[in-house]
């Protein structure tokens, strides 16, 4: 590798910075990274370069599980790629209203999210007239994460 390290750190989080990647059922249980060639190209370059990228990858992309990936996120290839190192998901209101009905276990949140910081609900409209302030409780037991910050946008 001759680029020095600090320059290939910066084409990583230009690379991954921002990106959302939609995790659904079909990709659960193959490469989830398949629709992103940017992000595959970099991270299936090298061993070294796979070591330094991954984790920056999971902590600077923005995930977004389709409802079954969010249940069963535990049996993706990403777990075994550090799943766990996920800093930020967006979830769609569907998903947001399983976690507030409690179709989503807990524990199973806590455990697949460990590192979760930033959470983004789309298309709030306040779930059977929960406030924001509601929402941001739920979401935070629900990720067993009391500083979790949690974000809404409604619906255009």
């Amino acid at each position: 590798m001759r680029l020095p390290a600090k320059l290939r750190l910066q084409i990583y989080k230009l690379t991954f910075e921002e990106v959302t990647i939609h995790v659904n059922k079909p990709r659960l249980k193959k490469d989830v990274l398949g629709s992103y060639a940017s992000i595959r190209a970099i991270l299936y370059t090298c061993r070294q370069v796979y070591a330094e990228a991954n984790t920056l990858m999971l902590s600077l992309c923005i995930f977004k599980p389709s409802f079954f990936a969010l249940r069963f996120l535990s049996s993706s290839n990403l777990c075994s790629t550090g799943f766990g190192n996920i800093r930020v998901c967006r979830l769609t209101r569907d998903n947001a209203q399983a976690i507030i009905d409690g179709k989503c276990k807990d524990t199973d949140l806590s455990s697949n999210f460990p590192l979760l910081q930033r959470l983004f609900v789309e298309d709030w409209d306040g779930s059977r007239g929960m406030t924001e302030i509601e929402g941001v409780s739920v979401f935070r037991r629900a990720f067993g994460n009391p500083n979790l910050r949690v974000g809404f946008a409604e619906k255009c």
